[in-house]
């Protein structure tokens, strides 16, 4: 994923139908089966038939599958992703004439002569994205968000779902255990996000979230920001090869930090070792969902700055 000559690289390569696309095609799935259980029980709320969603960053397809099902032919679901070769991969599952793939630049909407001929005059019922603001800079977010919330209904809502890592950790029958893979990860992950090529920041917590969040919509009233959820996955049995993948797709980043070949050689073998263990399980990143409201009807007042 890339905004520009200035923007980071999107750390798991998609690649160009070649294996290591499918692979992370893969990754992502097997994320959504431990995610999207809790994604759909904070956006079912927000949908019904004929609604028209946005969703920026298309992923797998999966979540965005959901959505176009749950607003039916007589709602609108539309999907933006730079990417076009990942769009075509998420056309695999989103199917429907309500379903609108367009190859856009999230940050550069009004450039998209397609995007603007789709949007819907009145705005839009629900935006989404999940493990999105996360590869942009706070700056970007910013300027996203308050770009989200010209494109919102009255009445509209933009729910996030952003990771946070710093709580990983391996369980053993549902107890915590000592775990130099885990450990070995979280450390990569961490020097992965001070690379500012990468532009990852994988802290999004309630905190740092509704900050953003309050920055962006600070003198717009009406607007409502607040933490609907905090949700911990944990990966188990089949689930837990995402660890193995997530190294896999981003080798090129991790040896970019000087780390040896040999060094990711032995954490694929140690995650190996944990994924055929169906006695441990690996409490992923914890997802923080955020709600911006348009509340026209009532003019709800902002929250305060967090201090």
């Amino acid at each position: 994923m890339s905004h520009g000559p200035e923007a980071p690289q999107y750390l798991h390569s998609y690649g160009d139908a070649t294996d290591l696309g499918e692979l992370e095609v893969e990754r992502l799935r097997l994320l959504n089966t431990a995610y999207s259980p809790t994604a759909h029980a904070m956006l079912a709320p927000h949908l019904k038939p004929g609604m028209e969603v946005l969703e920026l960053g298309v992923g797998t397809g999966e979540i965005g599958s959901w959505l176009a099902e749950k607003v039916g032919a007589e709602g609108k679901y539309i999907a933006i992703d730079k990417d076009p070769q990942q769009l075509a991969k998420a056309a695999r599952l989103i199917h429907g004439s309500q379903v609108h793939l367009i190859a856009a630049d999230a940050l550069r909407l009004s450039d998209s002569a397609e995007f603007s001929a789709q949007r819907p005059a009145e705005g839009f019922n629900l935006v989404y994205c999940r493990w999105f603001l996360c590869h942009i800079t706070e700056a970007q977010r910013t300027k996203l968000i308050q770009h989200i919330m010209s494109l919102l209904a009255p009445n509209g809502v933009f729910i996030c779902e952003e990771p946070d890592y710093r709580n990983m950790r391996l369980k053993e029958r549902g107890a915590i255990t000592p775990s130099p893979a885990i450990d070995s990860w979280k450390d990569i992950v961490k020097g992965l996000q001070a690379k500012p090529s990468l532009g990852l920041d994988l802290e999004m917590d309630d905190s740092k979230l509704t900050a953003e969040l309050q920055k962006a919509i600070l003198g717009h009233a009406g607007y409502h920001a607040e933490i609907i959820c905090r949700f911990e996955a944990e990966l188990t049995n089949g689930q837990k090869h995402a660890l193995v993948l997530g190294i896999q797709t981003a080798a090129k980043a991790i040896l970019s930090l000087g780390k040896a070949p040999a060094d990711v050689d032995t954490l694929l073998s140690q995650l190996r070792i944990i994924e055929s263990n169906p006695d441990q399980s690996v409490v992923f990143y914890t997802n923080t969902f955020a709600k911006l409201t348009r509340s026209v009807d009532s003019m709800t007042a902002a929250l305060p700055l967090p201090t």
